[in-house]
């Protein structure tokens, strides 16, 4: 009897090749019940993030949660499909014929990240369509379009790559499914490590694209970083779909990680693998080499490549670049250092053991390259670090930074501060008390309690209601007492003005019932239980305190006038605004005053009411030497609703510049007279005068 020989033939029958399992993986997917389950919980989840700010957009929030349900459940549909055909692929011989095994393996895997495509599909059609019946100023939809394929189509590729190996690594279902959990466990703890033990705002990630802190508004754009790291997470994609086509020789018959090993033996029966293994793993490598470079990662050898300069104090590491100007200032900068950290231990009487490390960057730029941070400054007090911006005259929010790092000691172990940013912000803040402009923190909160918001019945800091349900933004000293302006938190609502009050609570608690108490609170996110009295006793002592603040009428607007403009976030994309007020800025600190007008502009067009913008659009005009257009806008200006008493004086202002600029004195001094007139703050009627 003559024995049967291998086929020396890569070329599958038709009716059974990878076309074939690529369509029964398909087919098999698309018809299964789950998948109609799925395909209407993305319906369900589309028309509540359409109705969600900062969600309801084509952006990379929206192409975040896709990702999140599309990829995971693409790693469900291969892992099924491994297992339906586990039996039928399990008892063929090498000498069967058949397809090569790595045909069965791409099959199935393209077949189900097909089907997958379906599901990627619906969302983003509905919150194109919801999105234009809504009416919200979308971003960038070429930008929004490129995290969309960047995040669920990468993210179900590499997972689905996860998938086939766990199939072809286990003997069945259940095993396949554990191993895949215990990896997404290990990923899971990969962002808490990482988040612990990183100097950065933000770090790449498979399969959520990036993590950041708290982004505020922040860009979110298609940057070089990104995309790269997107390739990267491709590339092990396709290595380790390779590695599982020869881990599945012999038509699955056993299992086992060797089994690469020794088909890597074999280049003359995968010779499209062993190739693109090599290949892949050199790119990887070189990905690893160059990821600094790149944009992917910033390591902290990278970052202190960069900033190359170190100077010790008693209690500082300061990193910075050499040959610059923080170079020729780094001895001021040390001694700045050093004086408000003794200034923060004689209010909190607590500091971290080791030494604190403090990178200074030079300009923005660079440090938005390297941390991910953008407009922002930040702290780790967990790991005992500070990232700020160098400035000649002063380093912005180098004592609040300073504080989060200093009173570590009080916060949760490990975290070093509290769960509640209004707590950890508050005492930073409330130390530094620096507002940098006429009023003080307790003024500020003072005069909202007083202020009228002209776009919600009432005022803006109600002194004794609980959180409003219909109007969200509108939160009490009840709401700030009892749950740090919960439901939304800390981060919800006007920020800033959350800053602001926030600083005020801890101001006052501190200044009332000492450091040892706030530390109970700290921790615990619990003003009443730290100084022992019910909620609605711990709000009426804090209103109390405020109702001796001294507050004049002018100072009441002033407060309205710093909050008056609308919540853009829900209007328009935040990211997109982001990116224009960092370029005004930037112009603007360049003298290239055109430009800087241009950006104000396109800012207007997505905030049309906002004053804010239409008085620095008039300003870059008069710098410009642009006094008609800038008279214009200031006359189309005076009619706006939001042109209150406060703005005013500022058009005012404005306006007797240009007409001194251009030589009509008369009109100059009638301007000014009206500007002092209608000043709310004395640093306006100095200027005036």
């Amino acid at each position: 009897m003559t024995p049967p020989t291998s086929t020396t033939s890569h070329i599958a029958p038709l009716d059974e090749g990878f076309e074939y399992y690529f369509r029964n993986a398909h087919a098999r997917a698309v018809n299964w019940f789950g998948f109609i389950v799925m395909l209407a919980f993305l319906f369900f989840a589309t028309i509540a993030c359409s109705r969600i700010a900062m969600l309801n957009l084509l952006a990379y929030e929206f192409a975040v949660v896709i990702g999140i349900f599309v990829s995971q459940f693409t790693a469900v549909l291969v892992i099924r499909e491994f297992n339906n055909i586990r039996e039928t692929l399990k008892h063929r011989s090498p000498f069967s014929p058949g397809p090569h095994s790595r045909l069965v393996v791409w099959g199935i895997v393209m077949g189900s990240i097909a089907a997958a495509g379906w599901l990627m599909l619906l969302p983003l059609a509905g919150i194109v369509i919801l999105d234009l019946a809504y009416g919200i100023r979308n971003c960038d939809p070429l930008t929004g379009l490129g995290f969309y394929i960047a995040i669920p189509l990468v993210s179900s590729i590499f997972t689905a790559s996860l998938a086939t190996w766990c199939s072809l690594a286990t003997k069945g279902r259940s095993n396949a499914g554990w191993l895949y959990a215990f990896i997404m466990l290990i990923f899971f703890f990969r962002i808490v490590i990482r988040l612990a033990n990183g100097h950065t705002m933000s770090f790449k990630e498979p399969i959520l694209g990036f993590i950041g802190l708290p982004l505020y508004e922040q860009e979110a754009n298609l940057d070089r970083g990104f995309v790269f790291s997107r390739i990267f997470i491709f590339m092990w994609s396709v290595l380790i779909v390779n590695l599982s086509a020869l881990m599945a020789d012999e038509r699955f018959q056993s299992y086992g990680i060797m089994k690469i090993f020794r088909n890597l033996r074999k280049p003359d029966l995968f010779l499209p693998e062993y190739q693109a293994i090599w290949i892949l793993s050199i790119l990887i490598v070189l990905g690893f080499w160059f990821q600094g470079p790149l944009g992917m990662e910033t390591t902290r050898n990278y970052l202190e490549h960069h900033l190359d300069g170190i100077a010790q104090t008693e209690h500082f590491i300061i990193r910075y670049p050499t040959g610059g100007e923080v170079a020729d200032d780094i001895e001021r900068i040390a001694e700045e250092h050093e004086y408000f950290y003794w200034s923060i231990y004689n209010e909190v009487n607590v500091a971290p053991d080791g030494m604190i490390r403090a990178y200074i960057y030079p300009n923005r730029a660079l440090k938005t390259f390297l941390s991910g941070a953008g407009s922002t400054v930040y702290a780790k007090p967990w790991t005992g670090e500070i990232h700020v911006e160098y400035s000649r005259n002063k380093i912005h929010a180098l004592k609040h930074e300073l504080v989060h790092v200093i009173s570590a000691p009080m916060g949760l172990p490990i975290f070093g501060s509290s769960l509640l940013g209004g707590y950890g912000e508050g005492i930073a803040d409330g130390i530094e008390w620096d507002t940098g402009n006429d009023l003080t923190y307790h003024q500020w909160t003072a005069g909202l309690r007083e202020a009228d918001d002209p776009y919600y019945d009432g005022v803006f800091f109600p002194r004794e209601s609980a959180p409003d349900l219909l109007f969200p933004d509108r939160r009490g000293a009840m709401s700030m007492i009892m749950g740090n302006f919960q439901p939304g938190g800390f981060y919800a609502g006007r920020i800033g003005m959350n800053y602001y009050v926030s600083a005020s609570h801890a101001r006052w608690f501190l200044d009332t019932y000492e450091t040892e108490a706030y530390a109970n609170a700290y921790i615990d996110n619990n003003t009443p239980a730290a100084i022992g009295i019910p909620a609605d006793q711990a709000v009426d002592a804090w209103m109390e305190y405020l109702d001796h603040v001294p507050l004049r009428e002018e100072e009441i607007a002033y407060a309205r006038l710093g909050f008056s403009p609308p919540k853009f976030t829900v209007r328009a994309c935040a990211h997109e605004l982001a990116e224009h007020q960092r370029l005004a800025t930037e112009y603007t600190a360049l003298n290239d005053w055109s430009k800087a007008a241009e950006e104000y502009t396109i800012l207007l067009d997505f905030s049309p009411d906002n004053i804010r913008y239409g008085y620095q659009q008039a300003k870059m005009l008069f710098y410009d030497e642009q006094y008609e257009a800038a008279l214009s806008r200031i006359r189309i200006m005076d009619e706006w609703e939001s042109a209150d008493e406060g703005w005013i004086s500022y058009l005012e202002l404005l306006k007797g510049d240009i007409y001194a600029r251009t030589d009509q004195l008369s009109l100059a001094s009638t301007a000014y007279q009206e500007a002092y007139d209608g000043a709310l703050t004395s640093t306006i009627r100095e200027n005036v005068t």
